[in-house]
């Protein structure tokens, strides 16, 4: 996922940036008309921005801090702490606008330029649905129900701990896909250990836990990765996997691969409660568990 933010921005930047200072660029702010086919790239331009800053703020600790020191400050809270940020690095001049009682809920930054603009209609991030900038970084409407503000490790952890299957008809339509051994093991899926036994399973391919050696990989791996499928696998295939969200489990190194881009399809999913996946946690458990299932006794790379 990195790299494809890095090669969209490289492929951007001369065109709607400037140099700051050092290796830094920013916006441009000059105050020019823009036409309108420039004006819709700089809207893509600020929508892939804000989609790399949620990106980047689940590992930086500082940048999620900052983000979140903004999102819960008051109407009226100092900015002057923002202010030196954005005169630093983005050579803009912001204040608190002019504003009558009763205060809006939403601040908003005092700029007045074409670029910007253009540039955060996309940064906000507005759905159909709602959702927007703010939802996904506080980790709200789109990250829905039990998986609100969890990291990945802990939304793999109330998989591993879950009992049964939350679609009943799905594994149904699966078992033919199931060797016979795990067919039979489905006897125990009421089990509190069930998942993790056959996580275990799946991943060493050992049908026991194995108490010595390396501990148990459990990776998120971009499209790109190279230890996901094998560099010789017709590139065509290797699109179909990654599509059918499939996981690459190597035996031989106790690894489990997880393609993040489809886990995140289907996180960002709308779901209707009255049907069997009702909602994401139901659609992320499920995958993972029929990932397991079809994965168990087999020594194959995927």
């Amino acid at each position: 996922m990195t790299e494809v933010f890095k090669q969209f921005f490289d492929a951007r930047e001369d065109e709607f940036c400037m140099p700051l200072f050092e290796s830094y660029t920013t916006l441009q702010s000059a105050d020019i008309q823009i036409s309108p086919n420039k004006r819709r790239e700089l809207v893509l331009f600020g929508a892939v921005t804000a989609l790399a800053l949620v990106y980047v703020s689940s590992y930086l600790p500082s940048v999620s801090e900052m983000l979140d020191h903004w999102l819960n400050m008051g109407p009226l809270d100092s900015i002057v702490d923002f202010a030196a940020h954005f005169a630093s690095y983005h050579n803009f001049q912001v204040r608190r606008p002019q504003i009558d009682w009763p205060i809006p809920d939403q601040k908003k930054l005092g700029v007045d330029n074409a670029y910007f603009e253009a540039f955060i209609k996309g940064f906000q991030l507005p759905c159909s649905t709602g959702v927007d900038l703010v939802n996904l970084l506080r980790g709200g409407r789109v990250i829905r129900h039990n998986f609100a503000g969890k990291i990945f490790e802990e939304v793999f952890k109330d998989f591993l701990t879950g009992i049964g299957t939350p679609c009943p008809q799905l594994l149904e339509d699966a078992k033919s896909r199931l060797s016979v051994e795990v067919r039979a093991s489905l006897s125990g899926l009421q089990s509190p250990t069930f998942r993790m036994h056959l996580m275990c399973w799946a991943v060493t391919g050992a049908t026991r836990i194995l108490r010595d050696g390396n501990p148990i990989r459990i990776i998120l791996v971009e499209d790109s990765d190279p230890c996901y499928l094998p560099a010789t696998v017709d590139p065509d295939l290797r699109r179909a996997y990654i599509l059918l969200g499939c996981c690459s489990f190597k035996t031989c190194t106790w690894t489990m691969r997880i393609p993040v881009s489809h886990l995140i399809h289907l996180l960002a999913q709308s779901y209707d409660s009255t049907t069997e996946i009702k909602d994401a946690q139901a659609a992320v458990h499920n995958w993972l568990l029929i990932q397991i299932l079809e994965s168990a006794g087999a020594y194959t790379t995927v």
